[in-house]
């Protein structure tokens, strides 16, 4: 495949593998027998989840930063059209506040003509009527970032939308129980699964919400998949075994109450102790990360990215960076440097989100996670306009390497910028830029 494939899904008759790629922002289909490359087509920035419908003519693709949902002819052209995702933004008498939708890491389809996306509304600016919240991000007095459905009808040529909000935080997998019409969504951040009823109906009703967690130990749940005993079957990122839920009863119809058995792990991780529990603590929603545990690290940092916003943050408006591969050796943090390692970052994060903070044993394996990033894979480009971009980069008329130079691609230091909110900026390092925006 090209560069960091992710989604994969297959044809109806199971001819066709497609994969979504995101380095090489691609969606590639080849032939299921001999593996040959049948064609491809571009996709945006941050390209995650894949769903192909019933009938074979069209793939959705989800995305953490665009905002998006690409509708992927399968027909005859393979090109994408863009279906933008509502968020409902609103007009107040001080200033426009608009909201973004991000972090929509999976796709699924009710039918043929009917698909669900889950992902997050954020309002990274929030001021009103002039006043601002210094002591968090946004700006704001609520929860910058709140939980959605989005549901996608595409009968008569004609792609309808309507959005709900849920309570599953970082809703990143789910998965339709056709026989029984029930919608099932997991919350990384809360740990729990959601099940929505008469899904595919006007009637929508919400159903039973399980917890994920079992004999104290977090699940992290990553995939869904329904058995055909309608049980489903969730893969937990956190303890990487699956989970068994029966929300079906003997006599095969929905159930009141809901039983849980987990499997065995089936591989030890790659990770420390540290380094695991770190982990668990960047995508946890809890009240020491954020004020009613509104916001986990994973919120706006999805895989160690970025949302691709910038946030009012003590009257500053400041970009969300990329962490991933890019903590170590780049001290001090903060766009201002005026954090002088990466306990010290952290803490004043929690601090601005209204948490309680993290005891020193937590920040320590936090710090651990974060500096175990790998940094982005490296996008295929020509070799040639490489090299020459190399030959600027490193002249002295370019001057880039004046700031951004060394294994970081950072002096570390902070420099002064006429007219910007920020009068001292950080050098940010140059480490993963292709997923940087």
């Amino acid at each position: 495949t090209p560069v960091e494939p992710f989604g994969v899904a297959l044809s109806p008759d199971r001819k066709t593998v497609m994969v979504t790629t995101i380095a090489d922002r691609a969606l590639v289909a080849f032939d299921a027998e001999t593996g040959k490359e049948r064609w491809r087509t571009a996709l945006g920035r941050e390209p995650r989840g894949l769903a192909v419908s019933p009938d074979g003519t069209r793939a959705l693709v989800a995305y953490l930063a665009t905002g998006t949902v690409d509708q992927i002819d399968l027909v005859e052209t393979h090109s994408a059209e863009h279906v933008a995702l509502a968020t409902n933004t609103a007009e107040n008498t001080a200033t426009a506040t608009a909201t973004f939708a991000r972090g929509a890491f999976a796709v699924t389809f009710m039918g043929e003509h009917e698909a669900v996306v889950p992902f997050q509304r954020e309002t990274p600016v929030q001021i009103s009527n002039g006043s601002e919240n210094t002591g968090s991000y946004g700006g704001g007095f609520e929860p910058p970032i709140t939980h959605q459905l989005a549901f996608l009808g595409f009968a008569h040529g004609r792609t309808q939308q309507v959005t709900a909000a849920i309570g599953q935080h970082q809703p990143r997998a789910l998965a339709w129980d056709a026989a029984h019409d029930a919608l099932y969504v997991a919350g990384m951040g809360t740990d729990s699964i959601q099940q929505i009823r008469k899904a595919s109906q006007a009637g929508i009703e919400a159903g039973l919400t399980a917890t994920l967690t079992s004999g104290g130990q977090a699940c992290g749940p990553d995939g869904l998949a329904v058995a055909g005993d309608g049980s489903v079957l969730v893969w937990c990122a956190f303890t990487r075994n699956v989970e068994r839920l029966d929300f079906v009863d003997a006599h095969g119809e929905l159930a009141t109450a809901m039983k849980l058995s987990a499997g065995p792990a089936l591989a030890a991780s790659s990770m420390t102790a540290d380094q695991h529990a770190g982990y668990e603590l960047f995508h946890v929603a809890s009240t020491q990360i954020s004020g009613g545990a509104a916001l986990a690290c994973a919120s706006c940092h999805p895989d160690g990215r970025d949302d691709g916003l910038t946030w009012k943050i003590q009257q500053n408006t400041l970009q969300t960076p990329l962490l991933a591969g890019r903590l170590v050796g780049t001290h001090p943090y903060k766009w201002d440097g005026g954090d002088k390692d990466l306990p010290t970052s952290l803490a004043t994060t929690m601090t601005r989100l209204g948490g309680t903070g993290l005891d020193k044993k937590q920040t320590t394996a936090l710090a651990a996670y974060l500096e175990a990033l790998p940094a982005p894979r490296t996008p295929t480009r020509d070799p040639a306009q490489v090299a020459r971009g190399k030959a600027i980069f490193d002249s002295a008329e370019a001057g880039c390497r004046g700031c951004h130079d060394g294994r970081t691609y950072s002096d570390q230091m902070t420099h002064d910028f006429t007219g910007s909110t920020l009068p001292h900026a950080d050098t940010p390092s140059l480490i993963g830029l292709a997923a940087s925006a």
